[in-house]
């Protein structure tokens, strides 16, 4: 083993040979660091608009849901409140009475007094029999009518909405008892 110590290079004004050259390179310049400063705001600015359009688009989906959802919800309380409908076997259809934005349908739980009500004003459609009723908001416009079902003498409830933003649709909800067709002359 040599005895020979190792000296620690010290600058110099001189140098001297055979020690090392001083680091030319110890540090960033002013101009690398504005370099890298840069590369990192535009990567942060798509980041950031990345999940800035990501937000809208989640906000945009769950607005659908919910609308969807509510149109469910109507198609649900529709069907459901038309079966309530329970028509006498020698009537062909329930009787209905037709008022500017309304329908009372007839023969409600088979009663002749009892009606199930349908109601349009100030942009909610309200459907029940007056005691429980169910409401749905943001609502355009709604048609409402006993129209001729496929099958002959008998008849469905036709209920078309108008929701705001998006297309009207349309519900045929056949009524919970099963006239008897009229017989047609021989």
């Amino acid at each position: 083993m040599s005895s020979r110590r190792r000296r620690s290079w010290t600058p110099s004004a001189e140098g001297r040979a055979g020690d090392p050259a001083p680091a030319a390179d110890a540090g960033f310049t002013l101009a690398e660091v504005l370099a890298a400063l840069a590369l990192l705001s535009a990567l942060g600015l798509v980041v950031a608009s990345g999940f800035i359009s990501g937000g809208r688009g989640l906000q945009r989906a769950s607005e659908a849901t919910r609308r969807n959802a509510e149109i469910l919800r109507l198609d649900e309380v529709v069907r459901s409140c038309a079966q309530r409908v329970l028509t006498p076997y020698w009537l062909s259809a329930p009787q209905a009475s037709p008022a500017p934005g309304s329908l009372a349908i007839s023969y409600l739980d088979g009663s002749p007094g009892a009606a199930l009500r349908l109601v349009f004003k100030d942009g909610t459609l309200t459907i029940g029999d007056g005691n429980e009723n169910v409401s749905f908001c943001e609502v355009r416009d709604a048609k409402m009518e006993i129209a001729p079902a496929r099958e002959r003498g008998t008849a469905v409830l036709r209920l078309t909405v108008f929701f705001e933003g998006l297309e009207p649709f349309t519900i045929l909800a056949a009524f919970g008892g099963k006239p008897f067709p009229l017989a047609e002359p021989p």
